[in-house]
């Protein structure tokens, strides 16, 4: 569709009955359209003129050279993205956009892709068949000319701090992913690292998010299910200390999330099931593009 028709001069001017062919996503070329300030034109009478006097009958958008080859292979990288999703995104709209600017300016489109700890055990096949597939959206992106990096982050303290894994054993895990990722080209920076890097920001934060402000954030399900999950995995009996993990939890995922949008501006890859990040994950943009069988890899 973004092929036929085009007048390939200093402006590309494509009609509208083509690009509507073949029931293409009108979101994401809405958005698209938007960002790359696509103008149009109107045949009135054989004429094609910016303002018609009466109904048109043909209408074509009209871009600039590059932000029209820019806003063709946003297009079809999204079309990627969303043939591979297992739910739909969050934020699809700031995604979008995401992609659009990274292709426009070049700069660095953040896939952020938050790691797990296994229980127990030792790593293995799981994690690499996830880590591939991570590499192969991160490598389909930069086909179509988005320089995509992808940010793994090692969600260390929540296993020391908030679960009470023994850290040796969480440092010995996180060593095998850490390597495997990077192996791939990967960035890989373990909260532990970007809570210190943003220590003071975090620090606030945290002091803000007592109990009843973080109940006022977030639905009674959201934290009743991190309660239940506290009293699987945080090695405590006590009903007050599980409720405080729980709520550690929860005040951990939410500076995380405000801090990760803050400072990389990403779209995130989630490697859970969507329900895992609901409300927690605040601003930042989500895409589920792990198949269902895949998820968690550090828990199979």
């Amino acid at each position: 569709m973004w092929e036929k028709g085009i007048n390939m001069e200093k402006l590309v001017k494509i009609n509208t009955s083509i690009i509507n062919k073949g029931n293409p996503d009108r979101f994401s070329l809405q958005r698209i359209f938007k960002y790359f300030s696509a103008g149009y034109e109107y045949q009135v009478a054989g004429t094609w003129v910016a303002k018609p006097d009466q109904k048109p009958d043909k209408t074509r958008a009209v871009f600039d050279l590059d932000q029209f080859r820019c806003a063709r292979d946003t297009y079809f990288a999204w079309e990627d993205l969303s043939f591979k999703k297992v739910d739909n995104p969050v934020k699809p709209e700031t995604a979008i956009e995401r992609v659009g600017k990274a292709r426009l300016t070049g700069e660095s489109l953040i896939l952020f892709v938050p790691w797990g700890v296994r229980p127990k055990g030792k790593a293995g096949s799981n994690e690499i068949t996830v880590l591939n597939k991570l590499l192969s959206i991160k490598n389909g992106l930069q086909e179509r000319k988005i320089n995509a990096q992808v940010l793994l982050m090692p969600a260390d303290l929540y296993a020391t701090e908030v679960n009470q894994y023994d850290p040796l054993f969480v440092a010995e895990y996180f060593s095998f992913v850490e390597k495997a990722a990077q192996k791939r080209g990967f960035i890989v920076k373990p909260w532990s690292e970007i809570r210190r890097q943003n220590w003071e920001t975090y620090s606030k934060r945290a002091m803000e998010l007592n109990k009843e402000e973080i109940q006022k954030i977030l639905p009674y399900p959201v934290v009743e299910s991190a309660k239940s999950a506290a009293s699987k995995r945080s090695g405590y009996e006590n009903a007050e200390d599980i409720e405080q993990s729980a709520f550690a939890y929860l005040r951990e995922r939410i500076c995380e999330a405000e801090i990760i949008e803050k400072n990389y501006q990403p779209i995130k890859i989630s490697a859970v099931a969507k329900n895992k990040d609901n409300d927690v994950d605040r601003e930042l943009p989500r895409l589920y593009i792990i198949p269902r069988e895949y998820q968690f890899p550090w828990l199979k």
